[in-house]
This record gives C-alpha cells, sequence and structure tokens, in this order.
C-alpha cells in the first residue's frame, strides 16, 4: 500500500532523566550558536541546538511542532507517543531503544534533557524521514531539505535478529498491555496530566490511512453438506476441500473416534459393530484434541502442559544444588499408517513448544499453528541489562534460586554472564523434535519474525507437513494467533490490536485505545507456509466465520465500540480487502447498540445477524467489492449463534429464542431457523422450530463441528440437551435427527445414549451421567451412528430404530510428569 508523505514522516530517539554533565553543556554552548533551515527557512526555537560528542542535537518539540506531527507525553512511563498519518514512534527515558510503526530501532546516540527540553540527534531525525540534512560546520548551520516521499508496506516482515531486540519489543509492549489490561477492568487508580505544556508537547488525535485497488484471484467456496461422499458424511467445515480437525472421522470403512485420549478404530457393521483397535495416549504426553484421516493415514493433535528439566551442561557450574526446571505448553503430532487398521504404525512423532490453536488438512498437507507463551517477568532482567550495562545479570526469575545460583568454578563475570543468559536462550528459543530420529531444533533470534503492529510475550508457530513425507517447515513469529480462517489456498490469522489514540490536552490515567483487528495472510503450498501480507480493519471480530476469501478478496465483519456504551455505542460493519490485504471497500454502521453474533458468506452475498433484543437478519450485497451495499434486512425474535447455507436463496440459522418480559429480554429454547433470501430487499423466515425452554442447550451454538448435515442424504442431526418444560430442568439428553431439503426441514426422531440407569433424580432436578451425553453423529449407508464418551450407538435411519452398540471402557486418568531433556549446546566458558 502506497502512503504519499510530504515533509511528516519524523521518528525521535530516546529521552535521558539525567542532564547533561555540566562541563559538557558548557563546551557545547561556548561556540557560536547553531541555526537550523527547513526548505530554506530559518527556523525559531526556545531551545538552542548544541553539539554533543560529534552530533548535532536539536529540540524535539521544535523540530515536531515545525513539520506537523503531535506528541503525547505519559509522565508516569515516561513514555513519549509520536504520530502522524503515516508513522507512530513510541520512546522512553533511560532506554537506547525505540519503536518505530513497532520496529525496534538502536540508536548510537541518546537524547538528553536539558533545562525541560529533550534534544534529539538531527542527523538520525532526517534519515528517518526519508529527508537531508546538510551540515555547514564554518557557519555552525543546519539545513533540513524535506522531500515528498512514497512508501510500501514492506513485503517481508522483520527479524529479531538479537535477544536485545527480543527483550525491547517485550518490554515496551508489556507496558502497553499493563494499561490495556487496567483500562478494561474499570482500574482506577489516579489521574495523569496531558496538558501541552509539558517538555515533549501536546497530543492530537489518529488518523486513517488510504487503500489501492483489487486484485482477483480463484475463489473459496463454503461448505454446505458435511465433508462427505453419499455414502457417509464427515465433518461440517467452513470451506470445501479444507477439512477441520474434529473428534470423529469415517472413511465409509472405518469409524475413528478420540475418546477420553484414546483412539477407536472400529468397523461399520450395523448390527454388532466391533473396536478393532485402541490407540492409548498416556496422559504424561498430554491431551488429543483434534484427530483427521486422510487416506492410509490418521493424524492425532494434542497439547499438554510439560515442566522441563535443563541440560546438565548447563547447571553443572552452578554447583550440585541447582536444580531449576521451568513450565511450557506443548503441541504433539502424531500420523499413524492405518493400510492395517488393526495394527497402526507411528511413521510421525513430533512435539512443537506452544499450545495449540487450530490446524487445517488440505489432501495430503496439514498446517498447524501453536502460541508459546513467555511469561515476561523472567524477560526483564534481561531487559535490565540491555539498556545498562553497570546492570549485573541477577539470577533469571526461571531458576527460581534464593540469591541466584552460586558460582564454584570461579568463573569470571563474562563467563558467568554468558551462563546465566543460555539458561535464558534455552527457555525463551522455541523448540521442536522429532521424537523418532532424536532431534530436536532451535528456533535463532535470526530467524524469527515478528508483527511490528501486534507484538505479545508469545511465540506463534507455523507448521506445515506432507503426510507422506519426511519434510516438516516450522516458521517462528513473535506475536500470537487468535482467531484462524483457512481457503483453499491461503491461512488467515487474525489479532485483537488496540491502537493508541491521543487525547486533546484531558486528564488520564491511561491512555485511549481503539479496537481493531489486525490480519495476515500466509500462502500454504505443498506443506510450506509463508507469509504474503498484512492487513487491518476497525473493530473485533466474532470468530472464524467472520471472514472468506472470494475471488482474491478477503471479506471480514467486524463490531466497533462498546454495546452498552451510549458515548461509543456498537456498531457492525463490513470490510473488503483485496490479495495484498488493502482495504478496497467498506459498509458501516449496522445495527446500532447491537453485535454480531454471526456470520455467513455465499460468493456475492453476505449474511449477517446481530441482537440486542430481536433478530435482524441483514443481506448484504458484495458482487461490487469496492462498493458493498444493504439489499434488506429482516427482525424476528431470538438470534442465531451459526448460519448454515443451503443454496443460494435459504439459509438455516441455530441459536436461541427469545422472551420478552418487563422491558428485558431473556433466552428461551434451542431456535432453528429457516429464511428465504430469494428476494434479498425482502427476506422472511418461511419456518422456525423452538425445541424446549431455558436451559436446552446444544454444542452446535458454539462449534459448527457438531452439526451433521448432508442435503444429498436428506438428513440433519445434532447433539442436545432439552429443559421440555421447566426451565433449567433437563428433561432429555441425546440428539434430535431431521429430514432436510434446501427448502424446508421436519423433525424426524431422537436418539439418546441415557436410560434409567444413568439418571439421578433430587427433587424436581434431574441428573444425567455426562459420560453417555452424545456429542457427534455421522451417518454411513442408511445408518446413523452416535457417539458419546460411554458408547457408540447405531440407528436405522429408514424407522429410527436401534440397530447395535458397543460399549467402550471407562477411562482412569493419571498425572503428566517432568520430561527432562539434553539438547541445548553448552557455550564456551572461561575463568
Amino acid at each position: 500500500m502506497k502512503k504519499i508523505l510530504s515533509g511528516l514522516i519524523l521518528v525521535c530517539v530516546l529521552m535521558s532523566t539525567c542532564s547533561l554533565p555540566q562541563n559538557l553543556v558548557q563546551a557545547a554552548t561556548n561556540r557560536s550558536e547553531i541555526s537550523i533551515y527547513i526548505d530554506g527557512q530559518k527556523i525559531t526555537l526556545d531551545t538552542k541546538p548544541i553539539i554533543v560528542k560529534d552530533r548535532a542535537l536539536v529540540p524535539l518539540r521544535g523540530v515536531f511542532e515545525k513539520l506537523g506531527a503531535t506528541v503525547d507525553w505519559n509522565k508516569e512511563t515516561k513514555q513519549v507517543i509520536v504520530k502522524n498519518k503515516a508513522i507512530e514512534v513510541l520512546l522512553e527515558a533511560d532506554n537506547q531503544a525505540v519503536l518505530v510503526n513497532g520496529e525496534v530501532a538502536f540508536l548510537d546516540s541518546a537524547s538528553q534533557l536539558i533545562s525541560g527540553r529533550t534534544l534529539v540527534p538531527v542527523r538520525f531525525v532526517a534519515e528517518s524521514l526519508g529527508h537531508t540534512v546538510g551540515w555547514n560546520a564554518a557557519t555552525r548551520r543546519i539545513d533540513i531539505h524535506t522531500k515528498t516521499t512514497i512508501t510500501t508496506v514492506k513485503a517481508d516482515l522483520p527479524k529479531l535478529g538479537s535477544a536485545a531486540a527480543f527483550t525491547q519489543l517485550l518490554h515496551y509492549n508489556h507496558v502497553l498491555d499493563a494499561y490495556i489490561n487496567r483500562r478494561l477492568i474499570g482500574f482506577d487508580g489516579g489521574t495523569i496530566a496531558v496538558d501541552g505544556k509539558d517538555s515533549i508537547g501536546s497530543v492530537a488525535s489518529p488518523t486513517v490511512s488510504e487503500s489501492s485497488e483489487a486484485t482477483t484471484a480463484p475463489s473459496s467456496k463454503p461448505s454446505n453438506d458435511s465433508k462427505s461422499s453419499d455414502d457417509f458424511s464427515g465433518t461440517n467445515n467452513q470451506t470445501e476441500g479444507v477439512d477441520e480437525g474434529d473428534i470423529i472421522k469415517t472413511n465409509g470403512q472405518n469409524i475413528f473416534s478420540l475418546n477420553q485420549n484414546r483412539i477407536y478404530i472400529l468397523d461399520t457393521n450395523p448390527v454388532k459393530p466391533q473396536i478393532l483397535s485402541t490407540i492409548e495416549i498416556p496422559d504424561v504426553r498430554g491431551n488429543v484434541s483434534d484427530l483427521y484421516v486422510e487416506g492410509n493415514h490418521l493424524v492425532l493433535i494434542g497439547s499438554s502442559w510439560v515442566q522441563y528439566g535443563y541440560p546438565k551442561d548447563l547447571v553443572t557450574p552452578f554447583g550440585p544444588d541447582f536444580r531449576p526446571s521451568y513450565s511450557t505448553s506443548n503441541t504433539f503430532v502424531l500420523v499413524y499408517d492405518i493400510k492395517d487398521v488393526t495394527k497402526p504404525v507411528v511413521v510421525k512423532d513430533m512435539d512443537f513448544e506452544g499450545s495449540y490453536v487450530s490446524s487445517r488438512l488440505i489432501g495430503e498437507q496439514l498446517y498447524m499453528i501453536t502460541n508459546k507463551g513467555i511469561n515476561y517477568w523472567s524477560v526483564e532482567p534481561m531487559y535490565k541489562m540491555a539498556i545498562d550495562s553497570s546492570v549485573k545479570m541477577m539470577s533469571p526469575s526461571i531458576i527460581a534460586y534464593n540469591g541466584g545460583p552460586s558460582n564454584p568454578l570461579g568463573l569470571s563475570d563474562d563467563a558467568y554472564k554468558k551462563q546465566l543468559e543460555a539458561l535464558y536462550e534455552y527457555q525463551f528459543k522455541p523448540k521442536y523434535a522429532n521424537n523418532l530420529t532424536g532431534q530436536t531444533t532451535f528456533v535463532d533470534y535470526k530467524d524469527i519474525s515478528y508483527f511490528p503492529d501486534y507484538v505479545t510475550p508469545n511465540f506463534m508457530l507455523t507448521v506445515g507437513m506432507n503426510l507422506s513425507s519426511d519434510a516438516v517447515d516450522v516458521k517462528t513469529y513473535l506475536g500470537s494467533a487468535e482467531t484462524v480462517y483457512a481457503s483453499a489456498d491461503n491461512l488467515y490469522l487474525s489479532f485483537t490490536k488496540y491502537e493508541y489514540a491521543s487525547q486533546y490536552n484531558t486528564l488520564i490515567y491511561v491512555p485511549n485505545y481503539n479496537k481493531t483487528t489486525t490480519i495476515y495472510k500466509f500462502k500454504c503450498e505443498n506443506g510450506l507456509v509463508n507469509y504474503e501480507a498484512r492487513g487491518s480493519v476497525p473493530g473485533s471480530i466474532l470468530n472464524q466465520f467472520s471472514l472468506d476469501e472470494f475471488e482474491g478478496n478477503l471479506r471480514i465483519a467486524t463490531t466497533t465500540g462498546e454495546m452498552w456504551d451510549t458515548t461509543n455505542p456498537s456498531k457492525n460493519n463490513v470490510f473488503i480487502l483485496n490479495s495484498n490485504l488493502e482495504n478496497i471497500g467498506k459498509l458501516e454502521g449496522l445495527a446500532p447498540g447491537e453485535r454480531i453474533y454471526s456470520t455467513r458468506f455465499a460468493g456475492n452475498r453476505i449474511y449477517m445477524v446481530t441482537f440486542r433484543q430481536v433478530d435482524p437478519l441483514f443481506v448484504i450485497d458484495a458482487s461490487v467489492p469496492t462498493a458493498p451495499k444493504l439489499l434488506g434486512d429482516l427482525k424476528v425474535p431470538g438470534f442465531s449463534t451459526y448460519m448454515h447455507i443451503l443454496d443460494e436463496n435459504h439459509i438455516l440459522g441455530f441459536g436461541s429464542d427469545t422472551v420478552e418480559k418487563d422491558g428485558r429480554v431473556t433466552t428461551g429454547g434451542f431456535k432453528i431457523s429457516l429464511f428465504d433470501v430469494t428476494d434479498p430487499t425482502a427476506p422472511i423466515e418461511k419456518s422456525h422450530e423452538v425445541i424446549g425452554v431455558a436451559g436446552t442447550y446444544s454444542e452446535l451454538q458454539y462449534n459448527h463441528k457438531a452439526l451433521m448435515i448432508s442435503l444429498s442424504k436428506g438428513i440433519m442431526a445434532f447433539p442436545i440437551s432439552v429443559s421440555g418444560s421447566t426451565p433449567y430442568v433437563n428433561d432429555f439428553s441425546g440428539a434430535y435427527v431431521y429430514n432436510i431439503s434446501n427448502n424446508a426441514f421436519s423433525y424426524k426422531g431422537n436418539v439418546t445414549h441415557q436410560s434409567q440407569s444413568t439418571l439421578t433424580t433430587e427433587g424436581d432436578y434431574k441428573y444425567y451421567d455426562y459420560n453417555f451425553n452424545i456429542n457427534r453423529l455421522i451417518y454411513i449407508g442408511d445408518y446413523l451412528y452416535s457417539v458419546s464418551a460411554g458408547k457408540l450407538e447405531v440407528t436405522n435411519l429408514l424407522n429410527m430404530t436401534k440397530s447395535g452398540e458397543v460399549t467402550f471402557p471407562v477411562k482412569v486418568y493419571g498425572t503428566q510428569g517432568v520430561q527432562p531433556i539434553d539438547i541445548m549446546p553448552v557455550p564456551q566458558l572461561t575463568k
């Protein structure tokens, strides 16, 4: 994205709370005064420029004012934020690092605080501006020549490069994060005066950047059937051709069921189904959350919270009593060869540091995201050393040893410091391991990228692998993933960003921040995950269904503001970004005071449900990407939390009914709505059904994978717990089954695994054994297979009678343990 700038891009350096030594100030001022000219015009400043150690320093406030930029100064944190249309600079006292649009930069000359005014090196300022600076030593004249410059968003992300950059980025963003958290919880701890009279400058409001034109590319289609053939069903995926992990899969010949950390492989005999083999994942390894089946491969993905020991060579120099350890999240991937389903064989066994976020399977290519959290307080000692070389390295908090480790070998200070730094790096640098070969790989700082506009104490790993080969593609970023959406070709990761908003001469405890959604695009091809582009839109998103790629453009639905905030009421919007994630079209301001409850995209149509008191369904036309427009809306009681596309004119909505009484709106039973949008300017609710009363609940309300649906088979089913007449008193636990076409649905019957033996009654309340709550359903041929933790049951779809069942053994859970690993190379030590 190109932005035309004229004399405004300005980056500055750190401040110092200490004044210059008196003799240095005198030496700088004894000679004739320095004059400054901007484009040939002499400027007058209230503080004189000086020369310090061959560097010309100019007044920060004066230069910024002359060039039209704005400044905010926070006395509590001693930080300055400088903003204009394209640049945001963050700097603080006593720190030689600055953030320029989120990227860290280190300066060879510090700013100085003299008589209450901050002076900064003019050379760095000019170069950062893209302008030129001339210095005439004879006349002691500085000439700044402004230039109209063209800047573009960098194609590649910046790299950390060093431990110093890593610690500085976390430090700056830790302060930001702490302020945001205090603001969000309404903490009131006093105020800070921002009056425009302090040594830095006054405040200003943020500005919005422009966008460029769109390009086109192949589209991704929504999936309106569970991934299936006419003979068997599969997972209800968001995008056609992109499989999502779930707790049950079938290839039509076998059923693979994840159940209490066991994977049961069953045959499909409808009368007497049998368990052919069982894969038991030890508790110490963690908990499996997703599985895939593709061809002859079964994939298991799980996570755990483990405690790691340190390599012996790293801790030996500190004495025999020093036994540190640290805890971290971990994600594992197991791939089995299932040519013989009675004897699955492990062909891949890998561990990746970080908690499991999400994954997708496209053909034989598996793509996965993990987040590895970082304890900021463990990083802080490294930050302190980075800004002050006189600070001794204290024992890391990861060591948790009173007074720090001993030094029995009598190492030199430098060697002792290196040893401790090695311990730090062992904990912080992300690792992944191939457990079949015993090889563990550390990711070095020079190979870690970061997102300048979204830095968190977290490493995000993108993983790509081909199930049939040994190659694994791992890339690491300082940042984290919140929402993952995948098209057939691209992976989109989105994050909620809190963008600084300046204040005009007000008393504030914390700065104001506007919520924006930042999106990163990664190309997924042949098991490789490569960064492509980044963009942002105002507001926050709900879930993965808030994003959709179509004809090369990304459409995204957001909510800005807050529902109950009268000064900044919520509004709902659609933004369209081109293949470079540049904004090219938008529709803003829908349903003030409400928020989005569900969104679905279908070609050029966008459907959005918002809610506060009634359920408005909006129909939006996006056939012209640069000008999306509202076609029509419908208001009915209740709201849909998941919408499913049946065809171009019909949509199913699943959610809750609502009841209005005495001016209040409360939720009722589970509601299914069939919307007819044949006339998009006047959508109608063609039919609906409400199951039960308040307290009726289905996993489908928040997890689309709980829905089994096939228009070609004419069948739909989902798990549900029903409160039939008395609110929150459970009368039924099982699944409801429906006949379904593209324009009608009707109740067919129900299935339950509960019985009188699994029911507990206490007064008016009934409790069913949760082990027999149905969580998934699939069909194979004319039979419906329902699964709970306790058993698999088969139902004949022709007459809805029980055909067969198999009971699963009860799982007894153990405990997780310490996993010591000895993989970090020992640094050279010198006395």
